[in-house]
C-alpha cells in the first residue's frame, strides 16, 4: 500500500512545484525535503498554466508507463527495434484488394450462384498473449 502512494505523493509534489514556481530561480524546504530548480529560457516564455499542463501531461504518460510495465513484471522496455516488430507481425492486404479480388457489390444480382467456402470461421493470423500473475 505505501509502495503505491509514494509515487502518488512525488507526483503530486512535483506537480505543484510546477504549478506554483515563478520565474529565476526557486526553492522549498520542509522538514528535511529540500527542492531546487531553475528554468530553462524556453520555460520563461510560457504561461504558469501551460507548463503545468505540460509537466502534468509528461507526468501521467509516465505513471501509465511504469504501471504497465510492473503489471508485465519489467524494470525497464524492452529495447526492440522496428525492423524486428516489422518482421515478426504479418503483413494485412489492403483493403481496396480485398474487394477488387472478390468483386462484391452489395446491390448486384448474383448470377452464379454456386457454395462458396466457408466464410463464417476466423481464421487467426496473430495471437498475442499477456503474461498473467501465477499463485
Amino acid at each position: 500500500m505505501l509502495s503505491q502512494l509514494c509515487p502518488l505523493f512525488l507526483c503530486m509534489l512535483v506537480l505543484s512545484l510546477e504549478f506554483f514556481k515563478s520565474k529565476g530561480e526557486t526553492m522549498l524546504q520542509k522538514g528535511s525535503l529540500q527542492v531546487e530548480f531553475t528554468l530553462g529560457e524556453s520555460e520563461e516564455q510560457e504561461c504558469p498554466m501551460c507548463t503545468w499542463r505540460k509537466h502534468s501531461k509528461e507526468m501521467r504518460l509516465e505513471s501509465i508507463k511504469s504501471q504497465i510495465l510492473s503489471k508485465l513484471r519489467l524494470k525497464e522496455a524492452p529495447n526492440i527495434s522496428r525492423e524486428v516488430v516489422n518482421q515478426l507481425l504479418p503483413k494485412a492486404p489492403p483493403l481496396q484488394q480485398i474487394l477488387d479480388q472478390h468483386e462484391f457489390q452489395g446491390d448486384s444480382f448474383q448470377h452464379n450462384t454456386f457454395l462458396e467456402e466457408d466464410e463464417y470461421h476466423a481464421t487467426t493470423e496473430t495471437v498475442i498473449s499477456m503474461a498473467q500473475e501465477s499463485k
